[in-house]
This record gives structure tokens, sequence and C-alpha cells, in this order.
């Protein structure tokens, strides 16, 4: 077990040069491709576009104050990290106290949306006709392996729709509330 743990800290701490993030051009266009092809998919009457939008308003509000919380428990994160880092330069472990307390501040940081996001998915299907959901299903968000091109839709396979997840991102993204609000007025 503590193999594991060591295993997985190195792997965690380990420099990530070549798996570096995107550039915020490159995350914004990514953002705004998945935003045009969820609504593309949808495509909302008027009607069905402002009904969502107090919806939205109000999880991103849950969305921004939750950051904020991480935010905060961020130094807290990487002060533990930094003694592990500093057990295993000294040691080659990590004690299971240092274990303790990263776990203990993975936890303080952990997000408590789920039920609320959860919530808002289910809401904002419930919006929409089968065939909208339909078209969602076979959609698939972003550009990547496996995308499909020249008008013909795909399956997802094991992960329906590019998992809960991609869509409440995409559903509460500044680019598809812009959408939204457009096709609303």
């Amino acid at each position: 077990m503590l193999r594991s743990r060591i295993l997985a800290t190195a792997v965690v701490l380990a420099p990530t040069v070549a798996l570096a993030a995107p550039s915020s051009q490159v995350q914004s266009l990514r953002r705004r491709i998945a935003a045009l092809q969820f609504d593309h998919a949808l495509g909302l009457s008027k009607q069905q576009a402002q009904a969502p939008l107090p919806l939205i308003e109000e999880a991103r509000a849950k969305v921004g104050v939750n950051q904020s919380q991480r935010a905060v428990s961020e130094p807290v994160r990487a002060a533990a990290l930094s003694r592990a880092v500093a057990d295993l330069q000294a040691t080659g472990t990590i004690s299971d106290s240092r274990a303790e307390a990263i776990q203990s501040a993975r936890e303080g940081s952990r997000s408590s949306l789920g039920p609320d996001l959860r919530s808002v998915w289910s809401e904002a299907k419930q919006i929409c006709t089968a065939d909208q959901l339909n078209a969602l299903r076979s959609t698939r968000l972003g550009v990547g392996q496996g995308v499909v091109t020249g008008g013909r839709s795909g399956r997802m396979g094991p992960r329906r729709f590019a998992g809960r997840t991609m869509g409440v991102r995409t559903l509460l993204s500044d680019e598809f509330l812009s959408l939204v609000k457009a096709r609303a007025s």
C-alpha cells in the first residue's frame, strides 16, 4: 500500500513539461467550438433559449463561489505537496502523516457542486425535445481524435455525449451563454 502511495505521489509530482496545458487562446477556441457544436445540435427555439437562462446564471454563480473556495484552499494543498516532495527527496518515501495531510487537503478542496450540477443538467434536458436530445447524444464535442466531419454524426461509444461533465461545462460556459442569449433575444 505504501509503495502504491509513493508511486501515485511520484506520478503526481513528476515534471509535466510534455503535458503542458494548452495556451489560453487554444482553450478559448476549444470552448467556442464545443459551444457552437452544442448550440447547433440543440437548435433551440427562441422560447427554449429563454427557459434555461436563469438556470444557467444560477449555476454559474454557484460555480464561481466554489472556485473561490478552491482558490482559498490552494495554499494548503501546495504546502502539503511541498512537504511530500521534501520527504521524498530526504528519505525516498512519504510518511503516513504527510499522505494523510495530502488527502485532507484534497478533500478540503473537493467540489460540493455535484448534486447542483446534476440538477442543472437534468433541468436543461427537460427543456429539449426527444429529437434534440438524440442530436446531442450523437454529437461529439470538441475536436481531436475520432471527430466526425463532413456533416455526419457519430456516436460517442461508451461515454454518451462526451460525458455529463463536458456537457455541463459547455452548458455553463461564457461561449454557450452568449449563443443562448442571442437566440433568446
